[in-house]
């Protein structure tokens, strides 16, 4: 009788470790390290397509900061944050970490409105991006939504085009129409 009971506890899963504060630092560390070096790596292959003249300042300041990148990732490594960086990810996953989960979730939405302003410009991408916002997310009215929308798109045209004299990024789908040929 006892040997099942003891068999039983056996076959149980163990308990996850629950996160500390500085495992979860280290995590956060280790995941800012990688996407900052994914980011100085694409930056460092676009200015290989300039001239040299203009990609000679590029070059001067991301090789340096590539090389940081890369001992700052293995002294992370070194130190068993990746051990850390999976308890915390497993975690994640579950849902238990709620502050991750909104720190993910303002990258996403960030992400998503940057993807909008690249596609339909700094106007439409905003006015884009705040119609959702209110009317999906806060689930506003529509009409008190359109009059926010539409007023706060109109300000910032003014207020860049006339005010500051600053054209803002058009987007590409604009920039398809006057001609440029991207696609």
């Amino acid at each position: 009788m006892q040997s099942k009971t003891q068999n039983q506890a056996d076959e149980q899963p163990e308990a996850e470790p629950e996160v500390t504060g500085q495992q979860y630092s280290q995590a956060l560390e280790l995941i800012f390290v990688g996407g900052l070096f994914v980011i100085v790596v694409a930056a460092f292959l676009e200015a290989t397509t300039y001239q040299l003249v203009s990609s000679r300042t590029p070059f001067v300041a991301m090789v340096p900061l590539i090389l940081l990148l890369i001992i700052q990732f293995i002294r992370l490594l070194r130190s068993g944050s990746m051990d850390r960086f999976k308890l915390v990810l497993t975690q994640a996953r579950k849902g238990s970490l709620s502050t991750l989960n909104k720190v993910f979730g303002l990258v996403c939405w960030a992400t998503l409105l940057f993807v909008m302003i690249l596609i339909g410009g700094h106007y439409l991408g905003v006015a884009v991006f705040m119609f959702f916002l209110m009317r999906v997310l806060a689930k506003e009215r529509l009409i008190l939504t359109l009059i926010i929308v539409f007023s706060i798109t109109i300000i910032l045209f003014v207020l860049f085009e006339y005010g500051f004299d600053i054209k803002l990024y058009r987007g590409i789908v604009h920039r398809y129409f006057e001609g440029y040929r991207i696609f």
